[in-house]
């Protein structure tokens, strides 16, 4: 564990977290901070107080999401820098970066396969992508209903060339393409293309950080969206992420993304609708 206790311009954030590092595979590292926030109750009111600026969130996440204030939001990125720092060691300044109040509650008719499928958060162009750092910061106790995050290693080359072409993967082709086509849910087995290597408990007022190119995703059980447990206890969360400049070789096959990043929306604009200043006008963020 690593105790940042020195001076630093953190107000949201507790000067004094602990940054517990874990090793849960030879490829995967990921960091756990218990207390992460100076008054997560004051942050959880703030959320509740605002939730009617929740909006529909047009990426795969399986729930609605509202932009986080700006302090919070550089202070988050202040830590993720510092990780970045002294342990990943990703090069490039932020190219992207996203960070609000989510909270999934997709009905289980509703979803498709990429809003229960593990996935990662890297920025894919047809030749190159971007990487960085994700951060899920909870404001909700543990549930019979769901859990953390979960991250996973492929057991194939997943969304490569190789996956798609290759004969030896055809029928584990056939049959994702078929998932595609049918009726998915929470409890979707993934075991044919993935391994569990962590599981994140879920703990009130504790972040988790991961890099966006390993797979990922919520731990959550088709019974939460069921008979309105997703209203009686909510799965609230902080999430977010940042994304460096620096070009990477990137294997991903069946990129969607135009090769020119410059004209590359900024993924902080998915998310206005026109309230965030009066977001931004809450005492405590101020």
């Amino acid at each position: 564990k690593k105790k940042y206790n020195k001076k630093r311009k953190f107000k949201i954030i507790n000067k004094k977290i602990k940054i517990k590092k874990l090793n849960p595979s030879k490829n995967i590292t990921v960091f756990e901070i218990k207390n992460i926030l100076n008054k997560p109750n004051h942050c959880l009111k703030f959320l509740l107080k605002n939730e009617r600026s929740f909006n529909f969130d047009p990426s795969y996440y399986p729930g609605i999401r509202m932009e986080a204030p700006i302090k919070l939001k550089n202070e988050l990125i202040e830590l993720m820098l510092l990780i970045n720092k002294k342990y990943y060691k990703i090069k490039g300044n932020i190219r992207e970066s996203f960070f609000g109040f989510s909270k999934i509650d997709k009905p289980i008719d509703k979803l498709d396969l990429l809003n229960v499928f593990p996935h990662k958060d890297c920025v894919e162009f047809k030749n190159h992508k971007k990487s960085g750092l994700a951060i899920v910061i909870y404001l909700c106790n543990p549930n019979n209903n769901y859990g953390g995050t979960n991250i996973y290693e492929e057991k194939i080359p997943l969304f490569t060339k190789e996956f798609y072409k290759d004969k030896k993967y055809s029928k584990l082709l056939e049959k994702y393409n078929n998932l595609k086509n049918t009726k998915v849910s929470y409890d979707l087995d993934i075991s044919d293309f993935v391994k569990l290597i962590f599981n994140f408990k879920v703990e009130f007022n504790k972040a988790v950080i991961y890099r966006t190119n390993y797979f990922h995703r919520a731990d959550i059980k088709n019974k939460y969206v069921q008979n309105n447990n997703h209203l009686k206890n909510p799965r609230y969360t902080i999430t977010g992420f940042i994304c460096f400049d620096k070009k990477l070789k990137s294997n991903f096959y069946d990129s969607f993304n135009n090769d020119d990043d410059d004209n590359f929306e900024n993924l902080n604009t998915w998310y206005n609708d026109g309230t965030e200043n009066e977001i931004l006008k809450s005492k405590y963020y101020l």
